[in-house]
């Protein structure tokens, strides 16, 4: 026990005789640059700030993500203007100023950007105006409007519903509104039942069927509709909804004619030749 404490006495009496030394100071500025700017070109940038700041820039880079523009509204490039622009003149429907495209931007129209607009084909500029209208692929924007182009065609073509609604959003409603009143024909697709082709009803060629002819029609008795192919086979008719293809046609009979043998002759050539004459009477 009295070697244990002794030790403990003499390394107290070391740690006391240790000499005592201040702790440094660092100073950290406010502004990376300025505590670049006070070192002389000699002398290290700060060890305590620089790593510091890096690791900050670093993590900063790090947490951006470069795959999608950020979403800001509005784009300010040109062609984003450009496409905004349209839509906005495609959905009013009627002739717009630049004033009023410059404030649906919320952002003035540049020289580059009026250019573009002049020049779209999709954009019509009238000059005595100074007005922007949208240009559709048919200037049809109304009932009237459609029924004067179909009655203008010289043959009975119909009308796609989708190039249609480019220029006449309510395209749809309208045109069930005229198949009631009989004066178009639509084409529906079948799953959905939406209106996809139109036709103009000619109702010159409407007439009127006697009654007595109407009952005699009716009477006429039409088999079931899984019956009625084979119905018509009898008769010699092709019914339209079977495909040809899948009709089994009558087997060929088994017994076939026997083929005369084909006889061989012998075709003479070159019968005008005197060389092919019989000249034996003539020997001695």
């Amino acid at each position: 026990m009295s070697s244990l404490s002794e030790q403990l006495s003499s390394f107290k009496k070391k740690v006391a005789n240790q000499p005592v030394y201040a702790k440094p100071q660092v100073h950290t500025s406010t502004s990376p640059t300025a505590s670049v700017r006070s070192n002389t070109p000699n002398e290290p940038t700060s060890a305590v700030s620089s790593p510091g700041l890096t690791l900050k820039k670093r993590r900063s880079k790090a947490n951006l993500v470069y795959s999608q523009p950020a979403d800001s509204g509005v784009g300010t490039h040109y062609l984003s203007q450009l496409h905004y622009a349209v839509e906005y003149l495609k959905e009013r429907n009627d002739p717009k100023t630049a004033e009023e495209i410059a404030s649906y931007l919320s952002t003035p129209l540049t020289p580059m950007l009026l250019k573009l607009l002049k020049k779209n084909e999709r954009i019509y500029y009238d000059e005595r105006t100074e007005t922007f209208a949208f240009k559709p692929l048919h200037n049809i924007r109304s009932a009237p409007g459609l029924l004067a182009y179909l009655d203008s065609q010289k043959t009975h073509t119909g009308m796609s519903i989708k190039e249609l609604r480019d220029g006449w959003p309510n395209v749809v409603a309208e045109l069930e509104e005229l198949e009631k009143q009989g004066e178009v024909l639509l084409l529906r697709t079948r799953k959905d039942g939406i209106p996809r082709m139109v036709w103009r009803n000619d109702k010159s060629s409407n007439c009127v069927i006697d009654k007595e002819f109407q009952t005699v029609w009716h009477e006429i008795p039409i088999p079931p509709t899984l019956d009625l192919a084979s119905e018509l086979g009898k008769y010699g008719l092709k019914p339209t909804s079977v495909d040809p293809s899948t009709i089994k046609k009558p087997a060929a009979s088994t017994a076939q004619k026997q083929k005369k043998p084909k006889t061989r002759r012998g075709k003479v050539t070159n019968t005008h030749l005197n060389i092919l004459r019989d000249y034996s009477s003539m020997k001695h």
